[in-house]
């Protein structure tokens, strides 16, 4: 995996609080944002808002924790040796975590999405995460969800691999990269067809309420002759 990953991203250290995430989450927004950044195709700002929904929520964060604890475990443990004196002192053994780096992988996979459909999803497809966003309707501005893609890199073989906790894909965009694990997935995450589904519904509900205030306005004029 990268060795760039979310926490670097913004600014801070993989043990931050919740309260410096946010704080830096804001300040990158600002420095980011279309409207006051060379950004003007809004990617950047929709990388950000993918991070923060990640780091922000706690089972999220553990997951992506655990998905680059490996990495990190080995990085640590091969630049740097332990001398005898603190190896005495050493009262329990450091296991390490799973290794994901030594997984087997596949061209594709069938994978129950957050809707709960089932799709067979191929390398090199979107999959799609839901973030908060600002909305406007008319003169009334509000916090709505939206869904930003990111692309398939590597899909997990679920019959050649024994992991406790199972891993799909490994996700990429840029040099950003993350582990997708299946019970994850399944909660929070679409796939290319469970995002289409979602995009169809929500324009026949934006459809009903348009022919719905359009009759409306129709039955008012014609009351008021």
């Amino acid at each position: 995996m990268s060795d760039e990953d979310y926490y670097s991203f913004l600014g801070v250290s993989r043990d931050a609080s919740q309260d410096e995430i946010k704080h830096a989450y804001r300040r990158l927004a600002i420095k980011l944002h279309p409207d006051t950044s060379d950004h003007k195709d809004g990617v950047a700002i929709n990388k950000l808002l993918m991070i923060y929904a990640v780091l922000s929520d706690p089972d999220q964060r553990r997951s992506y924790d655990e998905g680059r604890a490996y990495q990190n475990y080995h990085n640590k443990n091969t630049s740097s040796q332990k001398t005898k004196s603190e190896s005495r002192q050493t009262t329990k053994t450091e296991y390490a975590p799973e290794d994901y780096s030594s997984a087997i992988f596949v061209n594709g996979i069938q994978a129950k999405d957050s809707a709960g459909g089932k799709s067979y999803i191929k390398l090199d497809d979107y999959i799609y995460y839901p973030v908060s966003v600002k909305k406007k309707a008319l003169f009334y501005r509000y916090m709505g969800s939206d869904y930003y893609r990111v692309k398939v890199h590597k899909i997990y073989s679920r019959k050649h691999n024994t992991f406790r906790k199972i891993p799909l894909f490994i996700v990429q965009f840029d040099d950003i990269e993350q582990v997708i694990f299946e019970e994850d997935f399944r909660k929070y995450w679409l796939s290319q067809t469970g995002f289409q589904d979602r995009e169809r519904h929500q324009a026949m509900v934006t459809f009903a309420i348009e022919i719905s205030v359009v009759v409306f306005a129709i039955y008012l004029l014609l009351k008021i002759k």
